[in-house]
Protein backbone atom coordinates (compact mmCIF):
# COMPACT_ATOMS: atom_id res chain seq x y z
CA UNK A 1 0.00 0.00 0.00
CA UNK A 2 1.18 3.46 -0.78
CA UNK A 3 1.91 5.80 2.09
CA UNK A 4 1.19 8.83 -0.08
CA UNK A 5 -1.59 9.85 -2.43
CA UNK A 6 -1.03 9.17 -6.10
CA UNK A 7 -1.93 11.25 -9.12
CA UNK A 8 -2.20 10.23 -12.76
CA UNK A 9 -1.59 12.89 -15.40
CA UNK A 10 -2.37 12.09 -19.03
CA UNK A 11 -0.56 14.30 -21.54
CA UNK A 12 -2.48 14.40 -24.83
CA UNK A 13 -3.71 17.25 -27.01
CA UNK A 14 -6.45 15.09 -28.52
CA UNK A 15 -7.74 13.82 -25.17
CA UNK A 16 -7.52 17.31 -23.71
CA UNK A 17 -9.62 18.75 -26.56
CA UNK A 18 -12.16 15.93 -26.36
CA UNK A 19 -11.25 14.39 -29.73
CA UNK A 20 -10.18 11.12 -28.15
CA UNK A 21 -11.09 9.38 -24.90
CA UNK A 22 -8.31 8.95 -22.35
CA UNK A 23 -8.25 5.20 -21.87
CA UNK A 24 -4.87 4.79 -20.20
CA UNK A 25 -5.39 7.25 -17.35
CA UNK A 26 -8.47 5.54 -15.92
CA UNK A 27 -6.75 2.14 -16.11
CA UNK A 28 -3.75 3.48 -14.17
CA UNK A 29 -6.07 5.09 -11.60
CA UNK A 30 -7.97 1.82 -11.17
CA UNK A 31 -4.80 -0.17 -10.62
CA UNK A 32 -3.50 2.33 -8.07
CA UNK A 33 -6.79 2.29 -6.19
CA UNK A 34 -6.88 -1.52 -6.20
CA UNK A 35 -3.40 -1.45 -4.66
CA UNK A 36 -4.67 0.75 -1.83
CA UNK A 37 -3.48 4.16 -2.96
CA UNK A 38 -5.69 7.24 -2.69
CA UNK A 39 -5.91 8.47 -6.28
CA UNK A 40 -8.36 10.97 -7.76
CA UNK A 41 -9.49 10.61 -11.36
CA UNK A 42 -6.78 11.18 -13.96
CA UNK A 43 -6.06 14.74 -14.97
CA UNK A 44 -5.81 15.27 -18.73
CA UNK A 45 -3.58 18.08 -19.92
CA UNK A 46 -2.41 19.38 -23.29
CA UNK A 47 0.98 18.51 -24.76
CA UNK A 48 3.88 20.81 -24.04
CA UNK A 49 6.51 21.48 -21.43
CA UNK A 50 4.53 24.38 -19.95
CA UNK A 51 1.41 22.27 -19.43
CA UNK A 52 3.40 19.48 -17.84
CA UNK A 53 5.30 21.87 -15.57
CA UNK A 54 2.04 23.51 -14.44
CA UNK A 55 0.42 20.12 -13.75
CA UNK A 56 3.43 18.98 -11.73
CA UNK A 57 3.39 22.21 -9.71
CA UNK A 58 -0.31 21.72 -8.93
CA UNK A 59 0.33 18.10 -7.98
CA UNK A 60 3.22 19.02 -5.67
CA UNK A 61 1.06 21.66 -3.96
CA UNK A 62 -1.60 19.08 -3.03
Amino acid sequence: MGPFPALVITVSDRSFSGEREDRGGPIAVGLLREAGWHCPDAEVIADGAGSVADALRRAAAR
